[in-house]
């Protein structure tokens, strides 16, 4: 009996150092995920609004407004750790850390899945603005075609004139 409780005290003293660690590395998770030197899963990342088109009203609003701590997710060590003192209180709080460990990786999903979607819009952006210098660059390059045709023409029509009125002088000359 006495081999059997304290083989049984060795196996919830390792589950309980289990979800120790996870638990803190659920708190470093959320302290280490941060973009723009803003943290994000710690529950102030709230209804940041980012530009993603030319117009006012083409914007992306994104937030995540809940705490994603060990204490936000109610998995900070008295709360669950040192519950494993009985076979219920193990599969409690073993569930317990299970449930944040998907609360935070569907958070960190969601971060992701919205980084794609800034980045697609950024190509998308990116491709409509070369589209648009090489459209002013095609403006801009007929008009000087046009410019050089008009000079073209205006120095034809001068030489021309010249040529008129050098003839013109040359006449009168044969005459006498």
């Amino acid at each position: 009996a006495y081999w059997a409780s304290t083989e049984l005290a060795a196996e919830r003293g390792a589950i309980k150092n289990e979800i120790n660690q996870l638990t803190e590395e659920v708190d470093d998770i959320v302290k280490e995920t941060s973009f723009n030197n803003r943290k994000l899963l710690d529950g102030t990342y709230t209804g940041i609004s980012y530009q993603t088109g030319s117009e006012p009203g083409n914007r992306l609003i994104f937030g995540i407004d809940k705490s994603h701590s060990s204490q936000g997710l109610d998995i900070a060590e008295d709360a669950v750790a040192n519950r494993v003192q009985t076979a219920s209180g193990a599969s409690v709080a073993l569930s317990k850390v299970d449930k944040a460990i998907t609360t935070v990786s569907k958070s960190l999903q969601q971060v992701g899945a919205t980084v794609s979607r800034l980045n697609a819009k950024s190509t998308m952006l990116s491709i409509t603005l070369t589209n648009s210098q090489a459209t002013r660059s095609r403006i801009i390059d007929a008009d000087i075609a046009m410019e050089q045709l008009k000079a073209t023409q205006y120095a034809i029509l001068q030489q021309s004139a010249l040529s008129q009125l050098l003839q013109a002088n040359i006449l009168p000359g044969s005459v006498l």
